[in-house]
């Protein structure tokens, strides 16, 4: 193994010395040595000649174990051009030497290098430019240094590591795709004859991506190949290639066409990077069925439908459609603010302005549904009670209410209530007679029969029971009077009816009336119980007959 050996340092003294012009060498005169490092500086000395002396002195430190053989140096930069020159040191520990003739001036520096005794190279850093001058002492510290090579080593910095992976690879399958099914197919009708249309449409279980359509190709109108297909359109009016409910035309064709769905789940498979059909030729995913087209002949309409240019339609409809294109009549359109509307007694639709009904929400609208106020109300809002004697006057066509107030004819039904204070009036301080105010047995009424009920709705219940159009159709003007609503033909007027076993009592209100009264029924010869308090407001259907009995004596008539 080769020795360490260390680097050492020189310190070089470089000392200009002023001599006489025609002495070749004379004794140096030592300068004073300028700072470390390049530092310079002067002695005056005793010659004025134009040439001036370097003198070199070089210490080697001891105890380094090495020695300088020979130094080469070179001074330029100065006036006087580049001076060069070898000095063999042998193994001296000191080294001293001079050069003359050296032009005084300024901007000299000085440079050496070198072989120690161990063959390393030595080199020295340029000094500091210094200046030789005509009688003066000029001194300039230089540093010399041996590199001397090493067998050392040092780690490097490293700061990372290797993972060694030991992974085990297990081959595990896909789970299958869990494709949808068509649940349900229909083709109505099967059979069409001219521009006459078929609903298809399908029922579909599970995740469907897409649905398509497809029909055969059939034979053209004249017996020929390649029918024009009219092709699917979905119920909106769009497309109907990805519906699952369609409307399919034969166009020119005639014969059996087959009409198929196919129903698809796109997917990306592993390894794949497109969606593709993943459940293509799986059961359930396509149905076919086959539609007769008849080509010409006469389209004939059943179910209520009437033939509209080659298409079965349905109007006279007791729910027709506001905007239908059909009403009353093929291609009859109703203008707005007109719609399609029934009428009952005629069984034809026709096209009208909807009609007026009470306002039973604020705000009240000028015409058309919620437009009757009930000025007796607060805001002119009906409460459910006024809103059923209303309803008679708008169906009494006679009085002609199209908005406003329902007092605005003397011959309404209810302007009669309101002035016989059978309602609320609180203008005539006249409250508590209507079915909506409070009970005093609460909200939860008990009845005869032990069933906890709401009192406003046994109320309301026996109140369109009697009104016209109910059960009871207007039961208070029979020959019985009121009471009959209850007794009926077992029971009679109301004597006979006290006396009435109760299993005779037939009237046709009677499960409403028995429904809002508390009385004990469970005697059955004693029905007088309840036409003893017939019109008693406390109980729920005693207070539907005081209205009634109101009307009556107050010859509301219309009323019923």
């Amino acid at each position: 193994m080769k020795l360490m050996r260390n680097a050492f340092a020189a310190g070089l003294l470089v000392v200009a010395t002023a001599v006489a012009a025609c002495s070749g060498q004379t004794a140096r005169t030592t300068g004073t040595t300028g700072g470390s490092n390049g530092g310079v500086g002067s002695t005056p000395g005793t010659n004025a000649s134009g040439l001036g002396d370097v003198g070199v002195n070089l210490l080697i430190p001891n105890g380094t174990g090495q020695t300088l053989t020979s130094i080469n140096w070179t001074i330029s930069g100065g006036p006087g051009g580049t001076y060069t020159g070898t000095d063999p040191i042998g193994n001296a520990q000191s080294v001293e030497w001079e050069t003359g003739g050296i032009l005084a001036g300024c901007g000299y520096s000085l440079s050496v290098s070198g072989t120690d005794s161990s063959g390393d190279i030595c080199t020295g850093s340029t000094s500091a430019t210094f200046c030789v001058s005509a009688g003066l002492s000029t001194a300039v510290t230089l540093v010399i240094t041996c590199e001397i090579p090493t067998d050392a080593a040092l780690a490097g910095d490293v700061n990372s590591g290797s993972v060694v992976v030991d992974a085990s690879v297990f081959v595990e399958g896909q789970a299958p795709y869990v494709c949808p099914g068509i649940t349900s197919f229909s083709i109505s009708p099967a059979e069409v004859q001219g521009t006459q249309t078929a609903a298809v449409a399908i029922g579909t279980t599970g995740t469907v991506s897409t649905i398509s359509w497809t029909s055969t190709p059939c034979l053209a109108a004249d017996g020929g190949s390649g029918g024009t297909i009219g092709g699917f359109l979905a119920p909106d009016g769009g497309s109907g290639a990805t519906n699952p409910s369609a409307t399919f035309s034969c166009g020119t064709c005639t014969g059996t066409t087959t009409v198929t769905a196919q129903i698809a789940l796109d997917a990306v498979p592993l390894g794949q990077d497109a969606s593709v059909n993943v459940c293509n030729g799986v059961q359930f995913t396509s149905f076919s069925g086959n539609i007769n087209c008849e080509g010409g002949g006469t389209l004939i309409c059943l179910g209520g439908q009437v033939n509209c240019s080659g298409v079965c339609t349905t109007f006279n409809s007791p729910t027709p459609s506001p905007t239908s294109t059909n009403c009353g009549g093929c291609g009859v359109t109703c203008t707005s603010p007109q719609v399609c509307l029934y009428n009952s007694s005629t069984g034809v639709d026709f096209c009208g302005t909807q009609p007026p009904t009470p306002c039973t929400s604020s705000p009240c609208a000028s015409t058309g549904p919620n437009s009757v106020t009930c000025p007796g109300s607060t805001g002119g809002v009906c409460t459910a009670t006024e809103a059923n004697f209303v309803t008679i006057d708008i169906n009494n066509t006679a009085l002609a209410i199209t908005g406003g107030s329902a007092d605005s004819n003397s011959a309404s039904c209810y302007e009669c209530l309101l002035n016989g204070m059978c309602l609320d009036h609180p203008a005539a301080h006249v409250t508590g007679v209507e079915c909506e105010d409070s009970f005093p047995s609460g909200v939860d009424f008990t009845n005869a029969a032990g069933t906890s009920v709401v009192s406003a709705t046994a109320c309301e219940s026996t109140l369109q029971c009697q009104i016209p159009g109910g059960l009871g159709a207007g039961c208070g003007l029979n020959a019985d009077g009121l009471s009959y609503c209850y007794c009926g033909t077992g029971g009679g007027a109301a004597s006979a009816c006290e006396g009435a076993a109760a299993t005779a009592v037939n009237g046709p209100c009677l499960a409403q009336e028995i429904a809002g009264f508390n009385e004990d029924t469970s005697d059955p010869n004693k029905p007088v119980d309840i036409v003893q308090n017939y019109t008693d407001i406390t109980q729920p259907s005693g207070r539907s007959n005081n209205i009634f009995g109101c009307a009556l004596a107050n010859s509301c008539t219309q009323c019923f």
